[in-house]
């Protein structure tokens, strides 16, 4: 289960990144 939730983290994190990406080259 501690492997799954470390995943479930990193998935949050590059989803959290591209979302700010996203916000970013919007406001370009």
């Amino acid at each position: 289960a501690a492997i799954q939730k470390e995943l479930l983290n990193q998935k949050k994190e590059q989803e959290l990144l591209i979302f700010q990406e996203n916000i970013a080259t919007k406001e370009r």
